[in-house]
């Protein structure tokens, strides 16, 4: 009689103290074989013999962070007529002749040994005995959904540089790129923000066993990104990131190729409509730009039974424009964003930061400093930043910083006649005398809200130390005038340029305000000399094809 081992409880590869689960529900089979290619054996190797079909050859692989820590009983109870490969011995033949069988929660207990094994043996597998892998073809895989961060305007751009896009459901990307997989071989697998890839990387290395590179494009806080991850897959990935202040860090972690590549515009879903707009002239992860929600109609405060807005036709003399709702807003500041980003709470719980570092903070901000992502990140004397959530404890002093830097922008701004579209979280938050509208959808309403403002507020999150955000774009494509916080990643533009729409301090808001006001004669000058910067230089064809530049497609 076979005597069942005693559990054991063992150490991850993250560190973590784990009973492995036991039972046939932890096993899944694959293929008919004629040998039996058992990959994890589990805590009970008479378990998992008493599963497999007898009389077969069976071929056993496991972690060896796994078996090192077995007790003896364990080793004892392995059958004598099984046969331990090294990943080495794994060819061709063997996994695509072999019936498969995986103890499933290995590969969270030891994702770096179980990713790359499983990702080759379920490709191939999926193929089938001599088949050939299929050709390369010049087409990207996309995860996103309708109204995702940058889906719209990647797809659009890769389109345009002679690439067929394929749009998956985030949800359901891990399904159904297996299949697609044996049919054909894309150029790339390219997500935002890890959209679609899971955080043990077993879609990533089934994508790099097809010889797929994958990309990701980290529009947000990378280390807050990949807090959520529980393997290291991440740093074979392509890495491009919106700020290049991070680019160090991450390598000091592991990344192997890492690119900056900043937000840009999209001319198409955001160029003023029609003839009469387009000299540029007229009246919100981290705080991206982007509004939440959307959809409500713009130029109504909550409750208004006003009349219809008037209609606004161009500027004098336009041929061509599209007559669009007067909104009222030629003399006001505008602000568009959300009140705070989903699941803040959530995200930061258990992040707290000491009091004497905040009071360090408030006052670096009282004299126009910025204590943004790295600031915290060297006061709390944090490292490494991954694995674990300790980047996220960072993240909640410099999004607290950030809040009152968007604070002091919104106070300084409300003199000047201030209109949030936004949230109701914004209800009471707002100085006196700001008008409060409802969120707004981002392609249909936000064009001519930027294009009829007489000035669009932007205040950069401190968890992007060197970031832009989609204002920094958008604002000139439509057609209005931005005045931006001083955010050092401003460096992406000429210094011509900058100096003439950037406060270095909340209280410099209003003199740079009336100094571009509606009908002074630097405004059209400058509006001019800003659009035809994004839209000769920062368009996300622009983007595109540096990135597929840096990848050698």
């Amino acid at each position: 009689m076979t005597t069942r081992p005693q559990r054991a409880r063992i150490t991850t590869e993250l560190g973590m103290l784990q009973t492995p689960p036991e039972g046939p529900a932890q096993f899944v089979r694959q293929g008919r074989g004629a040998h039996v290619l058992l990959l994890g054996v589990g805590p009970d190797p008479a378990q998992a013999a008493a599963m497999l079909p007898p009389g077969r050859a069976v071929y056993v692989m496991e972690a060896p962070g796994f078996k090192t820590q077995m007790p003896p009983q364990w080793h004892a109870a392995l059958p004598g007529h099984w046969r331990f490969l090294d990943p080495a011995d794994l060819d061709e033949f063997l996994i695509t002749g072999a019936q498969l069988w995986v103890y499933r929660p290995g590969v969270r207990l030891f994702p770096s040994f179980w990713g790359p094994v499983l990702g080759r043996c379920l490709f191939l597998a999926g193929l089938g005995a001599g088949a050939a892998l299929p050709c390369p073809e010049r087409s990207v895989l996309l995860p996103g959904s309708e109204g995702d961060l940058l889906v719209r305007e990647l797809a659009s751009a890769l389109a345009g540089a002679g690439l067929d896009v394929r749009i998956l459901p985030p949800r359901r990307t891990a399904e159904l790129v297996p299949p697609l997989l044996r049919e054909r071989r894309p150029a790339l697998f390219l997500c935002v923000n890890f959209k679609g890839l899971d955080p043990f990387g077993e879609l990533f290395h089934l994508l790099d066993a097809a010889r797929v590179p994958v990309c990701v494009w980290c529009v947000d806080n990378p280390f807050h990104l990949v807090s959520g991850l529980r393997s290291p897959f991440w740093t074979r990935t392509r890495l491009a990131v919106t700020d290049a202040s991070f680019a160090p860090a991450l390598r000091l972690h592991g990344a192997r190729e890492v690119l900056h590549l900043p937000l840009a515009a999209c001319p198409e879903l955001f160029a003023p409509r029609g003839g009469g707009w387009a000299a540029g002239v007229g009246g919100g992860g981290a705080d991206s730009g982007r509004p939440g929600g959307g959809g409500a109609a713009p130029g109504a405060a909550p409750g208004s039974h006003s009349a219809p807005a008037p209609v606004r036709s161009g500027p004098p003399g336009a041929t061509g424009a599209t007559p669009e709702p007067d909104l009222g807003l030629g003399q006001r500041m505008v602000f568009v964003g959300r009140s705070q980003f989903p699941g803040r709470d959530k995200f930061f719980a258990g992040s707290t930061v000491p009091r004497w570092q905040w009071d360090a903070a408030r006052a670096m901000l009282g004299a126009g400093g910025r204590p943004d992502y790295h600031w915290w990140a060297e006061r709390l004397d944090i490292w490494p930043l991954w694995p674990g959530a300790e980047a996220r404890r960072i993240g909640a002093g410099a999004a607290a910083a950030g809040r009152e830097l968007r604070a002091a922008c919104l106070e300084a701004a409300a003199p000047l006649g201030l209109t949030v579209y936004g949230d109701q979280g914004w209800a009471e938050r707002l100085p006196a005398g700001a008008t409060l509208r409802p969120p707004v959808d981002y392609y249909a309403a936000l064009p001519a809200i930027y294009r009829q403002a007489a000035w669009t507020l932007n205040a950069t999150s401190l968890l992007l130390p060197h970031g832009l955000t989609q204002r920094h774009f958008d604002v000139w494509a439509a057609g209005g005038l931005l005045l931006t916080d001083a955010t050092p990643g401003l460096a992406l533009f000429p210094e011509e340029l900058t100096r003439e729409i950037r406060f270095a301090t909340p209280a410099d808001l209003p003199a740079l305000a009336r100094r571009l006001a509606p009908g002074t004669p630097l405004r059209h000058d400058v509006q001019t000399a800003w659009r035809t910067e994004i839209l000769t230089r920062h368009t996300y064809a622009h983007r595109v094809a540096a990135l597929l530049e840096w990848l050698g497609l």
